[in-house]
């Protein structure tokens, strides 16, 4: 299997379940054909059979230019579409499909965030560093969950076209943005300003990686050390080095723990004797839990509210939450100190209807 159909695969898998979801709330008639297209799809780009997949293109291409299928299905198609061409190495393709599922008018979603998903790791695995950040910033504001995946490969493509700043800035607001899973963003922020010289700032970035990281990373005492021993007369391959046996001690250290990672959110319910002031305005109420191991909400706390009305309203928000739990050497287990917000906004009257 080559590297783009691994890449492809990889991706995909979830992106089905997305795709499912959106195609459920279509027509029976259309719904049962897009379902047996993607289960062939999935299979095609399983298998890796040239002739599954000259098939499953024809069928895709045949619903696509159909009159039955709606904008929103019509742009599932086309991501999966792209997905077949780019497995079988026809990128312009592969990339004009996702650019053409982007361009149609319908709600963004899950499903919306994968096809950007794949796009980015498409551009980045082909080395297209322009491309790259000129679609990024074509798409800023819809790559939602799936951001946190690709930004250490946008701030790549960044520090490749001259913008390492951007990158850097990218990888920094994206790790804050984060409840839990920011730790591999600051550790690749890092990594690139080790390898640039920026010595002082990598220290900062070391120590938001060891704010952020879930447990005692093996990987920080040898950074640390390593760090302190720099100076600007330091030899880009020594720096170069240690950046390299940072990575390591960090992927070997992920192996066998992880963070606690949100599997449900149930929003707040209740509060409307609370809905006072004008149409707008946003009352935010930020809170701090810990997460057991197994998966529930401990000790919610309020830590600052603009408005206490609404203060255990979040809180009983927060406690019907889920996540899979932290996992330390290879177990699962507490996770203490997770930071999160809750916002209000009051909408007028006849909102919704």
């Amino acid at each position: 299997m080559t590297r783009l159909a691994r890449l492809v695969l990889g991706s995909t898998c979830a992106a089905l379940a997305l795709f499912g979801a959106a195609a459920n709330a279509q027509p029976l008639e259309v719904k049962r054909g897009v379902a047996s297209v993607m289960r062939k799809a999935a299979d095609a780009l399983s298998g890796g059979d040239p002739a599954a997949m000259d098939e499953v293109e024809g069928k895709l291409s045949r619903l696509i230019d159909g009159r039955r299928a709606t904008a929103y299905e019509r742009s599932i198609l086309l991501d999966l579409r792209g997905r077949i061409r780019a497995t079988r190495g026809d990128v312009p393709g592969a990339l004009a499909d996702f650019d053409a599922a982007l361009a149609l008018d319908v709600p963004e979603d899950g499903s919306r965030a994968a096809t950007r998903l794949i796009a980015t790791q498409l551009l980045g695995a082909i080395g297209r560093n322009d491309a790259l950040v000129a679609f990024y910033e074509a798409h800023a504001d819809g790559y939602g969950w799936s951001l946190v995946d690709v930004a250490p490969t946008i701030a790549q493509a960044y520090a490749a076209t001259g913008r390492p700043d951007e990158g850097l800035a990218l990888l920094t607001r994206t790790a804050e943005e984060q409840e839990t899973g920011g730790a591999p963003l600051h550790a690749y922020r890092f990594v690139m300003l080790l390898q640039m010289g920026r010595l002082e700032e990598a220290r900062a970035a070391l120590a938001d990686y060891e704010r952020a990281v879930p447990g005692p990373s093996a990987a920080i005492a040898p950074a640390r050390a390593a760090t302190e021993g720099f100076g600007a007369d330091t030899p880009k391959p020594r720096l170069r080095e240690a950046a390299v046996a940072f990575l390591t001690a960090d992927t070997a250290w992920r192996a066998r723990n992880s963070d606690a990672t949100p599997r449900l959110r149930v929003p707040p319910e209740g509060f409307e004797r609370c809905l006072k002031g004008p149409t707008g305005t946003v009352q935010t109420v930020r809170m701090v839990f810990d997460v057991d191991a197994e998966g529930m909400p401990r000790d919610v706390t309020v830590t600052e509210s603009t408005d206490g009305c609404f203060d255990p309203y979040a809180v009983a928000s927060v406690q019907r939450w889920r996540y899979d739990p932290a996992i330390r050497d290879g177990e699962p287990a507490l996770r203490e100190g997770i930071e999160t917000q809750i916002k209000f906004e009051i909408a007028p009257p006849n909102f919704g209807r």
